[in-house]
């Protein structure tokens, strides 16, 4: 029961993070790895997410990821 409500705590966390970025995330399912699937959430806890955040539901495009050294430092007050 426990690990069953952890589990939906993960995908309500997952699900509202891609709402967020608008994306969608591929996941392969642990028992059968040949399989695999692009959506905004995992199906159940057998998955486990490969790659993302991508545009589309088909995971054909992946997001921009934040380029990190052209990020501006804010300078810290002394």
């Amino acid at each position: 029961m426990i690990r069953s409500l952890a589990f939906c705590g993960v995908l309500l966390s997952q699900a509202a993070n891609a709402q967020y970025e608008g994306g969608y995330y591929l996941w392969r399912n642990q028992l059968h790895p040949e399989i695999q699937k692009c959506a905004a959430t995992a199906p159940n806890e057998h998955w486990t997410k490969v790659s993302g955040p991508y545009f589309d539901g088909e995971c054909s495009k992946l997001l921009p990821q934040p380029d990190q050294k052209n990020e501006q430092k804010i300078p810290q007050s002394r």
